[in-house]
């Protein structure tokens, strides 16, 4: 466990802010990822996560902050204290770098592992384009073994 502590952030529904101190506004959000898993009903949450750089143009390259890293997972750790709640991540491919944002959320992920969470990845291409997701999910969620099932099963 890091001893940094996380940046202060605010919340908005399900959207969460932060300022570093190299002045790059990150939003940390989650927004419904049911439209992703066929067959899910209504009552399982799913969430899809993004980490997005608010204040940067095209070219500008984020300072490494590990302060960053332990805000964000700060922030996961809070949305799965609700052992219903369950995590998509999809890398999308702008810039051609979905590969190193697929390797940094696991990085990230193995990093702070705990018991509590599985993490199951799929790579698939669709529209001559690799995708990489992730699923992640609370060991005690009463649906994980319909989650994985489905999020596994969409890709094959």
């Amino acid at each position: 466990m890091s001893i940094l502590q996380p940046y202060k952030f605010t919340r908005r529904d399900d959207r969460y802010i932060f300022h570093t101190d190299n002045l790059v506004t990150y939003s940390v959000d989650f927004t419904d990822g049911s439209y992703y898993f066929f067959g899910l009903p209504a009552h399982i949450p799913v969430f899809e996560f993004s980490v997005s750089v608010l204040n940067a143009v095209d070219t500008f390259i984020q300072p490494y902050d590990e302060r960053t890293e332990v805000t964000v997972v700060h922030i996961l750790s809070a949305f799965f204290e609700d052992h219903k709640n369950s995590l998509l991540y999809v890398c999308d491919n702008l810039g051609n770098r979905q590969q190193a944002r697929f390797r940094k959320f696991h990085s990230w992920f193995k990093k702070n592992k705990t018991d509590s969470l599985e993490k199951h990845d799929v790579i698939f291409n669709a529209l001559e384009m690799q995708i990489l997701a992730s699923l992640i999910v609370h060991v005690k969620n009463p649906d994980k073994d319909l989650l994985v099932s489905l999020f596994l099963g969409l890709y094959q």
